[in-house]
């Protein structure tokens, strides 16, 4: 074995250590935010375990850069909890009273929507802790430009006739 080939082993060691305690300390932190929750909190944990959700993470952080005229702003979103079930994950959000009307309310809309493509969940599930009501709301965002998007059979049919195109050039010139 060579002293470079130790280098590299070496290196490839510390990689994995840093990476698998990366994800340990995040673990632990998100336990930890589990565990401080609030009563509010842990009655909505039992609710949606109840109805075969599991937590993944309270109180879920995420940064986002703004720029507005090339000044750019650091803000937060915030969600109150992670939960998943079957395989999907949704951000699940607390709501206090009738939900009903509210629904398709352009602010209540809008702030869903945010939260929809800044933590790209499966789906957003509304929680009023107070009547035990869990809604799930889902957005389904068509391209604003669909002539513009490639399909996935029109990126095949030319993947195809390109592929068929490089190999009859080749043949022709071999």
């Amino acid at each position: 074995m060579y002293l470079t080939d130790v280098f590299i082993l070496v290196g490839l060691g510390i990689l994995l250590a840093f990476y698998f305690g990366r994800q340990r300390l995040t673990r632990s932190r998100s336990r930890a935010r589990i565990a401080r929750a609030g009563r509010r909190e842990a009655k909505a944990m039992d609710l949606l375990a109840e109805k075969g959700y599991t937590i993944l993470d309270v109180n879920r952080e995420i940064p986002v850069l703004v720029t507005i005229d090339g000044k750019t702003s650091r803000i937060k979103l915030v969600g109150d909890l992670v939960a998943a079930k079957d395989g999907k994950v949704f951000l699940v959000q607390f709501r206090r009273g009738k939900l009903e009307g509210r629904l398709t309310a352009p602010v209540l809309r809008r702030q869903l929507l945010e939260y929809f493509l800044a933590f790209r969940p499966d789906g957003i599930l509304l929680l009023d802790v107070e009547s035990d009501r869990l809604r799930r709301v889902n957005f389904q965002i068509p391209s604003p430009w669909p002539a513009l998007a490639l399909k996935g059979r029109d990126f095949f049919a030319a993947a195809a006739l390109g592929g068929g195109l490089v190999w009859w050039l080749l043949k022709r010139g071999g």
